[in-house]
């Protein structure tokens, strides 16, 4: 609400947020620094250029919090439970606005003070207007004309009578989704919060959160032995699925002219043509190969990015795995398809073991990365070459 009322009450223009345009701005003042440096004779002229382009990459970066904030009440407003508002919210950021449901009145409030509760068809339009730019609440004018519009359909916006600006001293607490937060002394964490303390080791799981304290700075967290299993199971998968797809290769399987006599045979099929046992048998193992060769790609980008990407990005990251290829004239040679298969197998067991010999020697995830950038961790094509 700070924001919301700062821009109100300054009455200052909101320039459209533009990514490239606050980059630019970025490198502007930056360029301007570096003659300032150069020639000490238009410092001031340097510094006056420099404050003016600050002062409109922060308006700018103000004008975009406003959008944030209006798109995050805008939602938690169409919510259909007071829950699901609260965890709009959050996601967008604002964990501390408090959110109720009193029939069909939405109310919001701060820990500042300030409250604005009215009905939920009459806020939504509101919250749009402002997210849109069809109300500009730094325009004094059009301030003014929000606050009519909202009185005359019931909407009330209560502001703090008293601002208290008095440093206070900061707790630690830690939330339920195991996040450390500092909050003044007046300020009630968020619900299900714990005071935190030094050597205080945190479990968020299905049965709740578990905290463990009495933990000294060499013990191993939780987090990272849970990390670390994550790693030794994907691994292990990895090398199943492999194991799996090296059970059923057969070079013909990457080779043009089994791969073409598969695609005619499935084209008569799709026909109602009859086929022979022999070819449908064929086909079927091909088939039952070639999925689970694709299935093994598609789950190691899934498992490497957890997002979805662009079809270029997607051919790129499977040149790291044994691609079987989706059409007939796709896909690797047998060489290299069983060459990436067997590399992809040694470099598996190679991670699995290192993780393994983290986890036997308790090591914590600082000297994990102490290890790594010391150069004292082998390498994974050391531990493979002592594998073989």
């Amino acid at each position: 609400m700070d924001g919301l009322n700062a821009l109100i009450a300054q009455g200052r223009p909101a320039p459209t947020f533009d990514l490239m345009k606050s980059t630019g701005n970025a490198l502007a003042i930056k360029q301007a620094q570096q003659q300032v440096d150069a020639y000490p004779g238009e410092q001031a002229w340097q510094q006056k250029v420099r404050g003016r382009q600050e002062k409109q990459w922060m308006a700018a970066d103000e004008q975009q919090e406003l959008t944030n904030l209006a798109t995050a009440l805008g939602w938690a407003t169409k919510a259909a439970t007071p829950e699901m508002g609260k965890k709009i919210l959050a996601d967008f950021g604002y964990p501390d606005i408090e959110l109720k449901f009193e029939g069909k009145n939405v109310n919001f409030g701060s820990v500042d003070g300030d409250e604005i509760s009215g009905p939920a068809d009459q806020l939504a339009p509101f919250w749009d207007a402002i997210k849109n730019g069809d109300i500009n609440l730094s325009d004094p004018a059009q301030a003014m004309a929000a606050r009519s519009w909202m009185a005359a359909r019931g909407i009330s916006w209560k502001q703090a009578k008293k601002k208290d600006t008095a440093d206070r001293p900061l707790k630690s607490w830690v939330t339920p989704d195991n996040k450390v937060v500092n909050l003044p002394n007046n300020v009630t964490p968020p619900a299900g919060s714990v005071p935190y303390s030094t050597g205080m080791d945190i479990e968020v799981g299905p049965e709740g959160t578990k905290i463990r304290t009495g933990v000294k700075p060499g013990d191993v967290t939780r987090k990272t032995q849970g990390d670390i299993e994550t790693k030794i199971v994907s691994g292990q998968e990895q090398i199943a699925r492999m194991q799996a797809i090296l059970s059923e290769f057969k070079p013909e399987y990457q080779e043009i002219g089994a791969r073409l006599g598969a695609a005619w045979t499935g084209l008569k099929a799709k026909f109602g043509r009859d086929v022979p046992k022999e070819d449908a048998d064929t086909l079927i193992a091909f088939k039952k190969y070639q999925r689970k060769a694709i299935e093994n790609i598609n789950l190691y980008i899934k498992e490497l990015t957890g997002a979805q990407m662009s079809e270029k990005e997607a051919d790129r990251l499977r040149l790291a795995q044994p691609d079987p290829g989706e059409k007939w004239y796709q896909g690797d040679d047998p060489i290299t398809f069983k060459a990436k298969m067997d590399d992809v197998i040694l470099m598996a067991r190679a991670s699995v073991a290192r993780y393994e010999f983290y986890r036997n020697q308790g090591l914590t995830e600082s000297k994990i990365r102490q290890l790594i950038k010391s150069g004292e961790a082998a390498p994974l094509n050391e531990i493979s070459s002592r594998l073989k």
